[in-house]
């Protein structure tokens, strides 16, 4: 069965979000070059979204972002990422860009927690991660 993807939130020109309730899971797509400040803003306030739907696993949609730069990578992880932990998230469904370099990027930056607890997994379409992150 299809997940219908409606009733987006527009957090800025790089990322919107929904919430799919039979997954119990934030759905985030980004798209283009988000970087700096904005990023950051984008990310402190799809946290704040996550905590309130009650959601505990996200699908992370980057097949159209650019690549993350390392400064904001580090500071995700170092800042972000430790509250979503706190906040009892299970996985992340990662469908990843068609941009080799994008790819590359986010396939390297969640390898820095390869050694945690959650479980995470890439695909190709929207289907494939949302069939996974409801068995998690």
């Amino acid at each position: 069965m299809n997940t219908a993807l409606n009733n987006w939130i527009e957090v800025n020109q790089n990322c919107k979000l929904t919430f799919i309730n039979e997954a119990n899971a934030l759905y985030e797509k980004w798209n283009g070059f988000a970087h700096g400040e904005s990023l950051r803003k984008a990310w402190a306030e799809t946290f704040e979204r996550y905590k309130s739907f009650g959601a505990d696993r996200i699908v992370l949609d980057t097949s159209e972002s650019k690549p993350l730069t390392i400064e904001d990578t580090n500071w995700y992880f170092k800042k972000v990422h430790p509250k979503y932990h706190k906040v009892g998230l299970k996985g992340v469904a990662i469908i990843e860009s068609a941009n080799p370099i994008s790819r590359l990027s986010i396939k390297n930056a969640y390898s820095l927690i390869k050694d945690s607890p959650l479980k995470i997994d890439f695909f190709s379409n929207h289907q494939e991660a949302i069939k996974w992150i409801k068995t998690i």
